[in-house]
């Protein structure tokens, strides 16, 4: 998959699973991966990179990060943001639906289910 996204924040605070979804990045084609591990340090990264004047173009973040996927999407929008969930609800799927997420992914997860999401980010 050829990305148009140069440069992506991974926030998720599990190691392993950080460590996998990193890898299914780099084999999907994403070069330039940028791992967080908490809200915080996320906004952190997101503001230096705006002061380097390398911003991210995509954030993919888990929604049982400590501080809140919600509070980071809406601090850095407009920016197209991908979350992972645990709980596949109706819920979940009107809350993405009206805060503007560009794509939810159900774990467990794998390539396919994580790659689907970003084209159509990149749609």
């Amino acid at each position: 998959m050829k990305s148009t996204f140069d440069r992506v924040l991974l926030v998720q605070q599990e190691g392993e699973l950080a460590n996998y979804t990193m890898a299914l990045l780099d084999e999907i084609g994403f070069r330039h991966v940028v791992h967080s591990s908490d809200i915080q340090q996320a906004e952190k990264l997101w503001r230096h990179a705006l002061e380097k004047k390398k911003p991210f173009q995509l954030v993919v973040c888990d929604d049982d990060v400590v501080g809140g996927c919600l509070t980071l999407q809406t601090s850095i929008a407009p920016c197209p943001f991908v979350v992972f969930s645990h709980v596949t609800n109706a819920e979940n799927l009107r809350l993405a639906a009206k805060i503007g997420l560009h794509g939810l992914i159900f774990r467990p997860y794998g390539r396919a289910q994580l790659e689907r999401a970003l084209k159509a980010v990149l749609a």
